[in-house]
């Protein structure tokens, strides 16, 4: 054979070699980048035009998990795993693969135990067999380790965690899960105080090796607020993270909330003019106006809000809180409150805590607004949302036990039980203003009876009357009992005991004897 036939036949290995690198080296850049999407077909083409290249399955394996598809990531590897049976970065890929998998599975609507369990026994294998190859290997410590936290094995993942620790102290994700791991333990015991000290130490030591990382930064505020550091220290925690997670109103609620009095103006006046066309920075510097009893810089900072975003139902929201505080104008106040809500409508839906807030400890207990206030508020909530109960139940309430109008209060408990006809509660109420302050029992009877069979199929304990829902069973068998009773029907007080009440009732055996007796 002569030269050049030799050089031909090397030629397409050499064309592979260099495609195989070329591909390589591009798919790696743009797995460094999170481009996953483009990583993919690179990787891809690595792996095919060298099926036992460790580092093309490898990056193969990764990017199909980050994409989602744990099957294909964990066999993504078998070919060049068979080539390289040392390779222990493999085999903790393949166990990376499946413990995905499980924990995609055990999201799902309809959950497959089985599956799940087969998941998790072979991320468990193909950890032991990286753990077997290189007992160093950090990917296998830290799967290894997550695999017992998510056993509820605290004690083996510390171990498993401290492994990985000792053998990269410089890996952010081998001290991110230690540092987790303490403050897991410190969430389940936060009167300890040794633990969240261990668990900040932890996320200050991840800062430091990732100075941009949001969570480690944001943990690391948290630790010191549970801690109940300096509030200007927790404060300047909670500022940090914020640069980094500039979109997260978690982080700057609990900024609000640590930032001393004195400073929580110009804190958040920095803020909002770092990011002018930031909602909910303005939203938080009127807060903090609105505290400092600068009611009109509140308002004009709201003002600027609602020019940025004027669909946004929290302007005027908090346009209702500031007239509230302010104290002068109230119907300006509701005024607001009703723009908001009627956002919220055009929305699709209200935030929950903003509705029952609105609908209680706004509309039922701040004693300065007159009658006609809260009866707008509770009229906008119900025409706007007459799904939700809440509403009305309290108007119900407050005319029945405050404002000592029975046929208001009737009004509005009908239109309550309309909207949530098997709530025990709201029907005992709505029969006890036909009983006791109508006297009108045949009207009372039929909630009270709705009350009691629904109280028996919710499982409900008639026994106590100390919360609710229990207390509108217990009170509904009660009061039905007494039109019975005061209505000498004797033998539908019989069968009543027998059929509705349950036995663990403590006045159950007395009624019977008493409507035998009759």
């Amino acid at each position: 054979m002569n030269r050049w036939t030799k050089f031909a036949l090397t030629l397409p290995l050499l064309l592979a070699s260099a495609a195989l690198a070329g591909d390589l080296e591009e798919a790696q850049a743009l797995q460094a980048a999170g481009k996953f999407d483009e990583a993919l077909p690179k990787y891809q083409a690595a792996a095919k035009a060298d099926a036992t290249s460790a580092a093309a399955a490898l990056g193969l394996s990764q990017v199909l998990s980050g994409l989602g598809r744990y099957d294909e990531a964990a066999k993504a590897v078998d070919a060049a795993r068979k080539a390289n049976p040392g390779d222990a970065a493999l085999c903790a890929a393949k166990g990376r693969a499946y413990m995905l998998g499980a924990i995609k599975e055990e999201a799902a609507e309809e959950r497959d135990g089985n599956l799940i369990e087969s998941l998790r026994a072979d991320a468990v294998r193909w950890a032991g067999e990286a753990l077997k190859a290189d007992p160093k290997n950090l990917e296998a410590l830290l799967l290894r380790g997550q695999l017992y936290l998510a056993a509820k094995d605290e004690k083996q993942a510390q171990m498993f965690f401290e492994q990985a620790v000792s053998t990269d102290p410089k890996s952010f994700d081998a001290n991110f899960e230690l540092a987790n791991l303490w403050y897991v333990k410190a969430n389940a015991d936060r009167k300890n105080t040794d633990l969240w000290a261990k668990a900040e130490s932890g996320f200050f030591t991840c800062w430091r090796l990732d100075p941009k990382s949001a969570r480690a930064a944001a943990n690391l505020a948290h630790c010191k607020a549970w801690q109940k550091m300096p509030p200007k220290d927790v404060a300047n925690a909670y500022l940090r993270a914020i640069e980094l997670a500039p979109a997260d109103e978690k982080l700057l609620k609990n900024l609000y909330a640590w930032a001393p009095a004195d400073e929580r103006v110009a804190t958040f006046q920095k803020l909002a003019d770092a990011q002018p066309k930031d909602v909910t920075r303005w939203l938080f510097l009127a807060s903090a106006l609105s505290g400092a009893k600068e009611y009109g810089k509140a308002l004009d900072a709201l003002e600027a809000a609602g020019k940025i975003d004027p669909k946004n139902p929290y302007v005027p929201l908090n346009e209702g809180d500031v007239k509230m505080a302010e104290g002068k104008d109230f119907d300006a106040a509701i005024g607001f409150y009703a723009e908001s809500i009627a956002m919220f409508k055009e929305r699709g839906s209200i935030d929950d805590a903003v509705y029952i807030r609105l609908a209680g400890p706004l509309a039922f207990e701040n004693p300065k607004l007159e009658k006609g206030h809260r009866e707008k508020l509770w009229t906008l909530l119900w025409k706007y949302f007459p799904e939700r109960s809440d509403a009305m139940n309290n108007a119900g309430l407050w005319y029945r036990d405050v404002g000592k109008d029975y046929e208001s209060s009737l009004e509005w408990y009908l239109r309550a039980a309309k909207a949530a006809p098997e709530d025990v509660c709201i029907l005992n109420d709505t029969g006890l203003i036909y009983h006791y302050h109508m006297n009108d029992f045949d009207k009372a009877e039929p909630f009270y009876r709705k009350a009691v069979q629904f109280g028996n199929q919710q499982g409900l304990d008639c026994t106590i009357a100390r919360k609710d829902p229990d207390r509108g069973f217990h009170d509904a068998i009660n009061n039905l009992h007494i039109i019975l009773a005061a209505q000498k029907r004797w033998k539908d007080l019989k069968k009543f005991a027998e059929e509705d009440v349950p036995d663990t009732h403590p006045l159950r055996d007395l009624w019977l004897k008493e409507a035998d007796a009759k």
